[in-house]
């Protein structure tokens, strides 16, 4: 059984940029890329995707969207308003 050290907050949202749920992953303290990883692909086999919560507590993003708000975290949509990917 693992000994969890520190936790993260991710902002699961959808292929329109739709905000779907808040989920905190446990992790110990330098090994968080080994719970990101299956977190990453479980979302991935769902069409959705997540950008850690502290990354949206900007003052700026006070009153806009939050799809303007992943735009503004470099997240790209086509034409459709659909998610082609991030920092692309």
């Amino acid at each position: 059984m693992h000994k969890y050290t520190s936790t993260s907050k991710w902002i699961v949202f959808n292929n329109k940029g739709k905000r779907i749920k808040t989920v905190t992953l446990k992790h110990k303290s330098n090994l968080l890329y080994e719970e990101i990883e299956p977190f990453e692909a479980g979302l991935k086999q769902q069409g959705l995707y997540a950008h850690r919560a502290e990354c949206f507590k900007r003052d700026d993003f006070k009153g806009i969207s939050f799809r303007e708000q992943l735009e503004c975290l470099c997240w790209k949509f086509n034409d459709n308003g659909i998610i082609i990917g991030w920092n692309v």
